[in-house]
């Protein structure tokens, strides 16, 4: 959407008076497009984990826990949220931590903007305090772009990387809601530098899989819901991020193409076989006897 006045008057007609969030309702309730986008971000996060060289062993995966409105973030810009609700203990020796002893209790999550699901409808601005004067019209604007989707998604997922692997009371924070001092400068600057410089990789990394084209298609419109990321349902995080050997289905037609493989033969086949097998023993000896026996009888 450009920046026509006749355009941005008829988009504000529609989501003004929080129309956009009536618009955005039913997609926000919308099991499919949730499970989707619970695993896309899942996929992102296990990718950047792996990336990272993070083992598994640091077990809370992320859970995508839905969009909240306007209400819920008070701040006009703010896209999202990650929640942290990790618990952290260690092995000691000698009153000492352990080093590589962290195991892990709790979850992180993360929440999205309502705001974001104007995009999936084909608006890219969500238009506010819309005015008109003797000068013309005036008005706010708040990108909601599929570009500012995946940049929230990353912006998140590095909140929720920095709860995961830094100690301390203070782990995350970043340049836009970091917490300032009476000055206005940040409280925590290295923290807030370092979620910066995550949430470029991340949406670096995104942008170069190959499910991101497809939920972008999808997103977009111009894929069907078949298409999108297939695969993804009930899978742990170690199979969404195996990326070396044989992969699964490639193993099955493997085993498909050499024949029957045993996990698929009946179970009635492996007792019947060997009811089969002693059968035929005993024939085997009787046959053996029945000879020594007649060899006997003609020396006689």
């Amino acid at each position: 959407m450009n920046s026509d006045p006749s355009q941005i008057k008829s988009q504000y007609e529609k989501q003004k008076d929080g129309k956009w969030k009536d618009l955005t309702n039913p997609l926000s309730q919308n099991p499919i497009l949730h499970s989707q986008l619970n695993n896309f971000i899942t996929i992102i996060y296990q990718k950047f984990r792996q990336q990272k060289n993070l083992s598994q062993d640091f077990k809370p995966t992320i859970e995508f826990k839905g969009f909240s409105g306007w209400q819920d973030f008070p701040q006009p810009t703010k896209m999202g949220h990650c929640d942290s609700q990790l618990q952290t203990s260690w092995k000691t020796l000698n009153g000492q931590k352990v080093a590589g002893s962290e195991t892990y209790s709790g979850s992180l999550s993360i929440v999205l903007s309502q705001k974001l699901l104007l995009s999936k409808l084909g608006m890219t601005k969500l238009i506010t305090d819309y005015y008109e004067d003797s000068q013309g019209s005036k008005w706010s604007e708040l990108s909601v772009r599929f570009e500012d989707l995946i940049g929230t998604m990353a912006h998140e997922l590095a909140h929720a990387y920095q709860f995961l692997v830094n100690e301390g009371k203070i782990k995350s924070q970043c340049e836009s809601t970091g917490e300032r001092d009476s000055q206005g400068r940040l409280k925590y600057p290295q923290l807030a530098s370092e979620h910066t410089a995550l949430t470029q990789q991340i949406q670096t990394l995104t942008i170069k899989l190959p499910e991101y084209q497809k939920f972008k298609n999808w997103w977009e419109g111009k894929e069907g819901i078949e298409n999108i990321l297939p695969e993804m349902e009930n899978k742990n995080p170690t199979e969404l991020v195996e990326t070396q050997g044989t992969t699964q289905n490639e193993t099955k037609k493997s085993q498909q193409n050499q024949g029957l493989t045993s996990d698929k033969w009946p179970a009635w086949v492996l007792p019947v076989g060997i009811i089969g097998g002693v059968i035929l023993l005993l024939g085997v000896v009787y046959w053996i006897f029945k000879k020594i026996t007649t060899h006997g009888k003609a020396k006689d």
